[in-house]
C-alpha cells in the first residue's frame, strides 16, 4: 500500500488570512535542489529529513489550532454583532415611545 500524500499547509490553510500571513514569512516559496552529501560529516540528510518533517506536523497542528480560534472569533463578533442590532432596534422603539409621550403632555 502506498501512503497518501497530505496536501501542502499552503493548500491546506489557503483561506485564513492570519496563516498566510505567517506562511508567507516561515515558508520557502520555492523548492531547493536536494543536497548531495553531507559535507561536515556530523548529521546526515536523512535525520534531518525527519526532523524537518515532525517539524512540518507541528506546524500543522499549530495551524489547525489557529485555524479553529478564527472560527470561534468570527462566531463571537456574529453573535456580538447581532446582540448590538437588536440593542439598536431597541434603542429606536425606546425613542418612539419617548416622543409619543413628550407630544402628549
Amino acid at each position: 500500500m502506498s501512503k497518501k500524500s497530505k496536501p501542502s499547509l499552503w493548500a491546506m490553510f489557503k483561506h485564513s488570512p492570519t496563516l498566510r500571513r505567517i506562511f508567507e514569512k516561515v515558508l520557502p516559496t520555492r523548492f531547493y535542489p536536494k543536497p548531495k552529501v553531507c559535507e561536515h560529516n556530523r548529521v546526515d540528510y536523512k535525520s534531518i529529513n525527519k526532523l524537518a518533517h515532525k517539524q512540518m506536523e507541528v506546524l500543522e497542528v499549530l495551524a489547525n489550532q489557529i485555524l479553529l480560534m478564527e472560527k470561534e472569533k468570527e462566531e463571537v463578533r456574529k453573535a456580538y454583532c447581532k446582540e448590538l442590532d437588536k440593542l439598536k432596534a431597541d434603542n429606536v422603539e425606546l425613542k418612539s415611545r419617548l416622543e409619543v409621550i413628550r407630544h402628549a403632555h
